[in-house]
C-alpha cells in the first residue's frame, strides 16, 4: 500500500456516543476508540475490518466480596439471583436477561454498588482487570468474580471514518489493509493479551450466555 502522510489534530469529546455523532456529522474524520458494529449508520461512515472479533470481548460476573456467589458456592445457574446493570448498556442488559430471570436497572454507574450493598441485587457484569488479579474496587466496595464462569459480547468492534469529511478513501483503505495484515499474522490477539485485555486467569472459564440468542437480536 502507498504510504499516506497525515497530520493529526485532536478534538475533545465528552462521551462515546458524542464522538460517534461527531464522526457521522463530519465534524471530525474519525474517533480514537473502536465502535460496536450495531451502533453504526453505514450511510454516514466508512467501516474498517474488525479490530475486535465477535466474541473476543469478555466480562466477569461480579458480586460483593462475602456474597454466597463468590464464597466457594460454584454455580452456572443464576435464576435465583438478581442481576443489576444500566438498561441503556444494551449488551449488558441483554446478557443479564439471558442468564437470569431477575434483572433490575439502575441509572448511574456508581449506583450499581449501592444497589448491591442494599441487597436489592446480587451481581453485575464488569470487565476483568488487567493482570493476574481479578478483584475490583468499585467506589470503595470490593468486588469479586464468580469463579469459573464468564460472559462474552457477541459483536465485533470496528473503526469508523466520516463520509462527509473527504472523498479520498486512501486512509480508510490503508488502515483496513493494516488491520487485515495484523489479524492474519496474529499480532492483534498478541497485543490484546500483552496489554492484559485478555486475562489469562479466565482462559477456559465456562461462557454462560447464549451466543446465538444474542447474536440474532
Amino acid at each position: 500500500m502507498q504510504n499516506i502522510d497525515y497530520s493529526i489534530q485532536l478534538v475533545e469529546s465528552p462521551s462515546y456516543y458524542r464522538s460517534l455523532r461527531m464522526v457521522e456529522d463530519g465534524l471530525v474524520d474519525t474517533m480514537a476508540e473502536s465502535v460496536w458494529l450495531s451502533d453504526i449508520n453505514d450511510s454516514l461512515v466508512h467501516v474498517s475490518s474488525p479490530v475486535l472479533a465477535v466474541g473476543d470481548f469478555e466480562k466477569g460476573i461480579y458480586a460483593l466480596a462475602g456474597h454466597p456467589l463468590v464464597k466457594g458456592q460454584k454455580t452456572s445457574k443464576l435464576d435465583d439471583y438478581t442481576g443489576v446493570t444500566i438498561k441503556s448498556w444494551k449488551h449488558d442488559w441483554q446478557i443479564l436477561n439471558d442468564i437470569s430471570d431477575r434483572v433490575v436497572s439502575t441509572l448511574r454507574y456508581d449506583s450499581l454498588v449501592k444497589v448491591l450493598e442494599a441487597g436489592r441485587g446480587d451481581f453485575t457484569l464488569h470487565e476483568f482487570p488487567q493482570g493476574g488479579q481479578l478483584t475490583l474496587d468499585l467506589h470503595g466496595a470490593q468486588m469479586m468474580p464468580i469463579e469459573g464462569v464468564k460472559v462474552i459480547i457477541p459483536e465485533s468492534r470496528v473503526l469508523v471514518f466520516s463520509k462527509k469529511r473527504r472523498d479520498d478513501k486512501g486512509l480508510v483503505k490503508s488502515i483496513g489493509h493494516g488491520i487485515r495484515e495484523l489479524e492474519k499474522s496474529g499480532e492483534i490477539k498478541r497485543l490484546y493479551r500483552q496489554l492484559g485485555f485478555h486475562n489469562p486467569a479466565t482462559e477456559g472459564w465456562q461462557v454462560l450466555n447464549s451466543f446465538q440468542a444474542l447474536a440474532s437480536k
